[in-house]
């Protein structure tokens, strides 16, 4: 499935930025049509202004393009990301080009000399506390991993984080006054908040991780249906939806006001910038849910079927059913994919076996009896018991007598 979608979708993820770069052109072309230009020297500037901004817009697609031309290339060649340093690797790439395509994407809006407008400072201050981000997630993430108690790991979460949190918040409510105040170009502005709106936003997310990581450390002994990564991963998802879907929606309110073409470019960075992460993380959500449903089969099988003594296997039964190799208890302990288990109906298979074979059918692989995963064990025998009672009488009429009503009417 993952090497399925990597197929399909890396084809499209590459063929995005020369289908961005040709739409461009094509608005470059009609406003070259339209703008009144009168003399030379203002083609010149305008021709110069504009060049310079689809140089800047084909680098910021490349540089996203190759973040996702690198998990392309990882799915493709290996399947899922499973070398810890690989993916590190791929993480640490990934988290700091995006400040950096920020960057690219932020000063392309600038349309007034540089010296009057403190866009480049904060630009600065808005990658550094991109990368702050990344490492502060990182270090919690070794913390996890190596703290056994809970308290502490909020203890630390609370030092490491929230003040994170807090100066996000802080410079946010700066530009916001200085810009409302002092403003005199209100599109790079307004992405220039939009882009801090976007950090916050990741601190929230990668707070609520943390909430939940704490809370796997918590009840991890206790609650066994509670799948940390699963729930991770779902939480990234609705990380990126939520983040793409809100600047969605807030450009669609200025699209009339605003040059077309520059939202365009800022809208194609955003996609760019969120669609790796959200096919890796869909991606994951279907092989942890697989495998979370595998194991819970697994279990449940375990639980409700007989388990199989070495004493009680011989030469007519001591050979799985569904892969024909032999049962044996030694050396096998109970829960392992080897264990032997006999269904109500006599027949003996290997535990792995038929869970694998229950993903198909409900039924044994010979006799076609229900395996009744979900019955009790009582009320299984004695439906075997009747179905039993019932054949010797078709064989024997003279043992006709009236039956007992069936189980459950």
């Amino acid at each position: 499935m993952l090497r399925l979608s990597a197929l399909v979708l890396g084809p499209v993820l590459l063929a995005a930025p020369w289908l961005a770069s040709f739409m461009y052109i094509r608005l470059f072309y009609n406003d070259l049509l339209e703008v009144p230009i009168s003399t030379v020297d203002q083609f010149d500037a305008w021709f110069t202004q504009r060049l310079s901004v689809s140089v800047m817009m084909m680098l910021s697609l490349c540089l996203n393009a190759g973040v996702v031309c690198y998990y392309m290339v990882i799915w493709l060649l290996g399947g899922f990301v499973e070398d810890q340093e690989t993916e590190s690797f791929a993480e640490m790439f990934d988290n700091i080009a995006t400040p950096s395509l920020s960057l690219f994407t932020l000063l392309l809006f600038v349309r007034e000399p540089v010296h009057k407008l403190p866009v480049v400072s904060l630009c600065i201050i808005l990658c550094g506390i991109n990368i702050v981000h990344y490492f502060t997630r990182t270090r919690l993430i070794s913390i996890y991993n190596s703290l056994p108690r809970p308290e502490n790991f909020m203890y630390a979460k609370e030092r490491l984080y929230v003040p994170m949190l807090t100066l996000t918040g802080s410079f946010f409510l700066y530009i916001t006054h200085l810009l409302d105040k002092n403003g005199s170009d209100p599109m790079a502005y307004f992405i220039l908040k939009a882009e801090f709106a976007n950090c916050i936003l990741t601190g929230i997310f990668d707070h609520m991780s943390i909430v939940l990581r704490a809370w796997d450390l918590h009840y991890k002994t206790t609650d066994d249906e509670f799948h940390i990564d699963l729930q991770l991963a779902r939480l990234d998802v609705a990380s990126d939806v939520v983040r793409v879907g809100l600047f969605y929606y807030v450009m669609r309110q200025f699209w009339a006001s605003w040059d077309t073409a520059m939202i365009s470019i800022y809208y194609s960075k955003l996609v760019f910038e969120h669609m790796s992460s959200l096919i890796e993380n869909f991606c994951l959500i279907i092989k942890l849910q697989k495998d979370l449903t595998s194991t819970y089969l697994q279990e449940l099988i375990d639980k409700k079927l007989e388990d199989v003594r070495q004493c009680d296997l011989t030469e007519t039964n001591d050979t799985c059913i569904v892969c024909l190799d032999t049962l044996t208890t030694i050396d096998v302990k109970k829960g392992q994919f080897d264990f032997p288990k006999k269904a109500y109906c006599g027949h003996n298979f290997h535990l792995g076996c038929i869970t694998d074979w229950t993903k198909k059918s409900d039924t044994c692989p010979i006799c076609r009896v229900p395996l009744e995963l979900n019955s009790s064990r009582k009320a299984i025998h004695e439906q075997q018991l009747e179905v039993d009672v019932r054949a010797l009488l078709e064989i024997d009429p003279v043992l006709h007598r009236e039956l007992p009503p069936r189980v459950g009417q």
